[in-house]
């Protein structure tokens, strides 16, 4: 199981399954609340299912596997349903319902978090992965305001460079385009700037002040 944990990676998106013992059930609400804000689908078990929905948590109920009904927990982790698991064993050995989601959760390298520490420590990796979207989101708009500064310095090569690299992550936005087709320009690389504009207008871009520069 070890050497099957080296190659696991956290979900990005998908169905988070929880069960935890009855020691940490008031720990858990905090978890699955965070879990849920981050967009993550959320399934349990009666009693972690029952201790969550009372404290407004939005979970949706599967079967346990003594409950002889299916489609129960065990047939969710084989299906790949779910894309992570968090579920604190209660220390009563490997035939239970928690020995078998583990051993299935091994063998197909789902992630299982079996601590209320490992699953907080999830968490918070799982948060700052949004976190880093959301930043990754404004990156060429970032690099393009660099980009200004660095040529209001007297520094166009490594404006270049950044009106460049907001380029590279967004194709289409005009205003970097613009800016280093006038940094080339100015640079006496006509051609260059001429072809940077052409991109954009290929690529998609239907902004008046690109097709003014290209009449230019």
């Amino acid at each position: 199981k070890a050497k099957l944990g080296a190659t696991l990676s956290l979900p990005k998106e998908g169905a988070i399954f929880l069960s935890v013992k009855d020691a940490d059930k008031r720990l858990v609400i905090a978890t699955a609340q965070r879990l849920a804000a981050l967009g993550y689908d959320l399934v349990s078990t009666e009693g972690t299912w029952r201790m969550l929905t009372r404290s407004g948590v939005k979970c949706r109920k599967v079967h346990k596997i003594a409950d002889g009904a299916r489609p129960n927990v065990l047939d969710i982790v084989k299906n790949r349903e779910v894309r992570l698991i968090i579920n604190t064993p209660s220390g009563r050995g490997a035939r239970t319902d928690e020995g078998h989601i583990r051993g299935a959760a091994a063998v197909l390298n789902i992630p299982c978090i079996t601590t209320m520490k490992g699953a907080e420590a999830l968490v918070k990796a799982l948060e700052a992965y949004q976190r880093c979207l959301s930043i990754d989101a404004s990156y060429p708009y970032i690099q393009f305001r660099y980009g200004r500064l660095l040529a209001e310095s007297g520094r166009p090569d490594e404006a270049e460079t950044a009106y460049g690299r907001a380029l590279k992550l967004d194709p289409t936005f005009t205003d970097a385009a613009l800016a280093l087709s006038g940094l080339l320009s100015t640079g006496g690389r006509v051609d260059d700037a001429i072809a940077v504009l052409e991109s954009v207008v290929q690529r998609g871009s239907n902004d008046i002040g690109v097709a003014m520069a290209l009449v230019d």
